[in-house]
């Protein structure tokens, strides 16, 4: 049966899988802002060449009422086993943490239906990149963060320490694709885009 991982941001992305198998997935952008703010939509399977797309939806809810009726070939009969979303940070921008907390309530519950227990998951950003991304990563960003003594592990690897949010959206690029079968594929037809991958991540963590 296959779940559901969702990256909920303004510009975001849903990936519907089956284990370690890519399946489907929804993106979305952000055009606008404020009260004239509409997104835009597309969709991809992996067995499916074309593109679906739709223009100017209004809200969290449409973009979730778009993709249950894109998904339903996937899910019908059986329906989702887990729907998991990665939590909203709140930090000091609260009224656009509250924004964006909304936001993701609206894309999850119609998606939550879907599943056996009717409700969806939450995973913060590091319960679901935990399993996925490297321990070279995880050193790394202990040495930014002035963890460690030294910056001997960045120089063992090769890598550039740079602030954690671009460094997350590296890691996640590089790789998603590799844990996550037949993604690259949906990549290369709805965009290069770590919320998708991001996605693949949170799907990944429902899975094990």
């Amino acid at each position: 049966m296959p779940s559901l991982g969702i990256d909920p941001a303004k510009t975001g992305a849903m990936l519907l899988g089956e284990g370690a198998q890519a399946l489907a997935a929804v993106c979305w952008r952000q055009r606008g802002v404020g009260e004239d703010a509409v997104f835009d939509v597309a969709a991809c399977g992996v067995h499916t060449e074309t593109v679906t797309q739709t223009h100017g939806l209004l809200t969290a809810h449409a973009i979730a009422c778009f993709a249950v009726e894109y998904l339903q070939p996937w899910i019908i009969g059986g329906g989702i086993s887990r729907v998991a979303c990665e939590d909203v940070y709140v930090g000091q921008n609260a009224r656009g943490s509250l924004g964006l907390a909304k936001f993701a309530g609206g894309l999850v519950g119609p998606l939550g239906a879907w599943t056996r227990s009717g409700k969806p998951e939450w995973a913060t950003a590091g319960q679901w990149r935990k399993p996925s991304f490297r321990r070279s990563w995880w050193k790394l960003q202990a040495v930014a963060a002035g963890k460690c003594a030294s910056k001997i592990v960045a120089k063992r690897t090769g890598e550039e320490v740079m602030p954690k949010r671009e460094a997350a959206k590296r890691e996640s690029l590089l790789v998603m694709p590799k844990l996550v079968t037949d993604l690259d594929v949906l990549l290369q037809r709805l965009g290069r885009t770590d919320h998708l991958t991001d996605a693949a991540g949170v799907q990944r963590w429902a899975t094990l």
